[in-house]
């Protein structure tokens, strides 16, 4: 009994250390991240796919109180669930409608992600390895670019790690992380549809191969079901309810199944696409995730089959689906990064300068990433336009803002970009086959301003007068107007 007192203590005072290096710990990582992903974070126009589409979204809603119904160019939008709008629409609030709050609600949860990242592999395989986990995914460039747009992938993918932490909680034993599960997969599904079920279909093969143990109590599984039920069903009742079949064909039909069936927008690629591009985009850490696969199945190590798990669904899903995008695969880099972690500290304990070294790789990489950022203007194409939908904003002229393309093959022209930052009517012209719409406003309107190419102002000058009002790179903003 004498003995006993002083070894509690002992292991409260360990424990108590443990809890301030692990506060410590998440402190500096949410700093970091914070640091590095909101670093210049409003530069460079929002490009058409897919920032200046979501951006233009939420502006519509907000100016017309649409909260449920999302709406583009003034017509209803069926193709994304409305989270990332909500989330815009609250930092458009607070920071105004720009680049900046356009991408905020994406940075903020890859900044989650990055903070999940640790709690996962922490309860998995101890404190270093969440460590070294965030260390290397904060050091992963394509999570780094993919967290910085303001698209639906940066939120998909906090949804996504928001439900495996909840399984893993789990998995130690208290069910009652079952509705941190179920909240986060009924976020996921306001996030991006479907898109979630990654999760899940990691999370029943996990179970499955760990001996499919009872984890819930009934009461604990009908609460984390309606919790599921009340974030997930009740916005898409509603547009079910106003939009009926047409709501059902575009979210449903075109978005998911087309995707899945063909590719769309010229959004294509064969069998090792991703592969290719998760190489680049996670090098040196996917050179190092071969060891990991090649010790993880030497060791049989299956209690740690989750990440894995998370890889391979991930990467087999997307390459079936015909449509193929980079932001698609998102959720492979965090999963990449817990397995990575995992080998790294195993080094680590053989050699105590691999944690060092991970350190400073990883803040000479973040240093290297910011003074891109910071002597980076953006893309070329789309700050053009928003210099010229800026003009055209300014001017406020009646009638709609043209965008004339001729049929070039290279020609490229943002009209979502340039609908998002001129806060007009926009109206996209190709010549000579739909040359009516624009002869029919001039008729209406005694100017008519439009968007074009230089080259394209000369060609339409042939049939109507063409004055220049501002240039920008190979882009001219002009009024046109009928030759006397």
């Amino acid at each position: 009994m004498e003995t006993s007192v002083p070894e509690r203590g002992v292991a409260s005072g360990k424990d108590s250390g443990n809890r301030r290096a692990e506060r410590l710990q998440l402190m500096v990582l949410a700093v970091a991240g914070l640091v590095l992903y909101l670093f210049e974070l409003g530069k460079g126009a929002l490009p058409d796919w897919d920032s200046a589409i979501y951006a233009e979204v939420t502006k519509e809603m907000l100016a017309g109180h649409h909260w449920l119904t999302p709406y583009w160019n003034h017509h209803p939008f069926f193709e994304k669930p409305p989270l990332l709008y909500w989330s815009q629409m609250a930092t458009f609030e607070l920071f105004g409608m720009h680049a900046f709050a356009a991408r905020l609600p994406s940075a903020l949860a890859g900044v989650g992600t990055l903070l999940l990242v640790y709690g996962i592999a922490r309860r998995m395989a101890g404190r270093t390895v969440g460590w070294f986990a965030a260390l290397v995914l904060l050091a992963t460039k394509d999570f780094y670019h993919w967290s910085r747009e303001g698209t639906t992938d940066a939120l998909l993918c906090f949804c996504i790690y928001l439900t495996v932490y909840g399984y893993v909680r789990m998995r130690e034993g208290d069910g009652r992380w079952f509705w941190l599960l179920c909240a986060g997969l009924g976020l996921g599904v306001l996030a991006k549809g479907p898109a979630e079920f990654v999760a899940p279909m990691a999370i029943g093969l996990d179970w499955l191969l760990q001996g499919r143990k009872k984890l819930v109590t009934w009461r604990e599984f009908w609460i984390g079901a309606g919790l599921l039920a009340v974030i997930a069903l009740p916005w898409h009742l509603w547009m079910l309810a106003h939009y009926g079949w047409g709501y059902v064909q575009e979210y449903l039909g075109f978005q998911i199944l087309a995707r899945m069936s063909r590719p769309l927008q010229g959004n294509t690629g064969g069998f090792f696409y991703y592969f290719h591009w998760i190489w680049e985009g996670s090098l040196p850490w996917c050179a190092v995730g071969i060891w990991a696969l090649v010790r993880w199945l030497w060791k049989r190590e299956w209690q740690f089959t989750l990440p894995w798990l998370l890889m391979g669904v991930t990467l087999g899903l997307y390459t079936g689906v015909e449509t193929k995008l980079l932001y698609y695969v998102l959720p492979f880099y965090p999963a990449l990064a817990i397995e990575v972690g995992r080998l790294l500290e195993v080094w680590n304990r053989r050699w105590r300068t691999v944690g060092v070294g991970l350190v400073i790789v990883v803040v000479g990489l973040m240093g290297w990433a910011m003074w891109r950022r910071a002597h980076w203007a953006g893309l070329p194409i789309p700050n053009a336009e928003r210099a010229l939908a800026l003009t055209a904003k300014e001017k406020a002229d009646p009638g709609p803002l043209f965008v004339v393309f001729l049929p070039v093959p290279d020609q490229n022209i943002e009209l979502r970009t340039i609908l998002f930052y001129s806060s007009r009517d926009v109206v996209g012209q190709r010549l000579p086959d739909q040359l009516n719409k624009l002869a029919g406003a001039v008729r209406e309107y005694p100017v008519v301003d439009a968007i074009m190419l230089k080259t394209t102002g000369r060609t339409l000058g042939q049939r109507f007068v063409v004055h220049v009002v501002s240039e920008s790179g190979d882009l001219e903003l002009a009024q046109v107007s009928r030759k006397p």
